[in-house]
């Protein structure tokens, strides 16, 4: 699994993690991209490619303790969307620059780090691609967003994927692979 990671740190809302599915956005009438991004020889939508803006609308949800929507991400995202999906910039400029948070990014190896952050109550926006040597995580072979948002008393991460459900536990050696 090739992954990357980060987090942001604003005030969380401890009461209930927000979840959005990209697939309740399938409506919106306008494209995800400049018109340079497709996905099976369609315009990308936010159905089709929108799992980095609909997890950072989740995490900058539960961090402001108000909705945030994935379309407003989204649309913020467009610039930085392209025919390899959304680009890791666009995590830290969205958080930083739109939000005025703070925004690490981290080391998808250091698990003793990611714990501690995990622990901290904070959530972490991981980006990764699938292969048959690691078949149980939640990413794509194309490469998929989504967000962890804790650990079980067995330390697995409870994940929160934009794409097809919303807490699945996950082993931490799987995603970290």
């Amino acid at each position: 699994v090739n992954t990357a990671l980060s987090s942001a740190q604003g005030n969380l809302n401890n009461k209930q993690f927000p979840y959005f599915n990209q697939h309740d956005f399938a409506s919106v009438p306008f494209p995800y991209s400049n018109g340079n991004a497709f996905y099976n020889g369609k315009q990308a939508t936010i159905k089709t490619s929108g799992c980095g803006p609909t997890s950072d609308a989740m995490i900058a949800s539960s961090l402001t303790g108000q909705i945030v929507s994935p379309i407003d991400v989204m649309k913020a995202a467009i610039p930085y969307h392209g025919f390899e999906g959304t680009a890791h910039s666009f995590h830290k400029d969205f958080f930083e620059k739109k939000l005025g948070m703070k925004y690490t990014n981290m080391n998808p190896k250091d698990k003793k780090s990611i714990d501690k952050v995990l622990d901290s109550g904070l959530p972490i926006l991981m980006s990764g691609k699938s292969n048959p040597k690691t078949p149980d995580n939640p990413f794509t072979t194309g490469g998929h967003y989504v967000v962890i948002k804790g650990r079980d008393a067995k330390g697995n991460y409870l994940v929160a994927d934009p794409n097809k459900r919303e807490n699945t536990l996950f082993n931490p050696e799987a995603m970290l692979s």
